[in-house]
């Protein structure tokens, strides 16, 4: 799950980079399980995969800071729709949430006393 939420900051981010830039291409989904399988995941050290999304998290939020209100609002395609890079924003938000909520309802209340 940790390299599948690193993969998905990247994404997010490269999407909200374009959009905000005001690139209208298409930007095509990508394959969430495939970039798993093909990422030599089993090899990694975890602290070093938790460092990494730490420091891809503080760069999405420094984009953020670093931009006005008006690229904020802007708006582009994003698989099937139209997105604006706010809303993508709430959503990297969300991806993350969701996977905490997920980890917490279904393993931390076995090991619980």
């Amino acid at each position: 799950m940790l390299q599948h939420l690193i993969d998905a900051e990247r994404n997010f981010s490269y999407r909200i980079m374009r959009i905000s830039r005001n690139d209208q291409g298409h930007l095509p989904a990508y394959d969430i399980h495939q970039f798993t399988l093909e990422s030599d995941v089993a090899d990694k050290d975890v602290d070093l995969m938790i460092n990494e999304w730490e420091h891809l998290r503080k760069a999405a939020i420094l984009m953020f800071e670093n931009m006005s209100p008006s690229l904020i609002d802007r708006t582009g395609p994003a698989r099937d729709l139209i997105i604006s890079v706010r809303a993508l924003g709430f959503a990297m938000v969300g991806h993350v949430i969701h996977h905490m909520n997920m980890i917490r309802e279904k393993y931390l209340p076995a090991i619980a006393p």
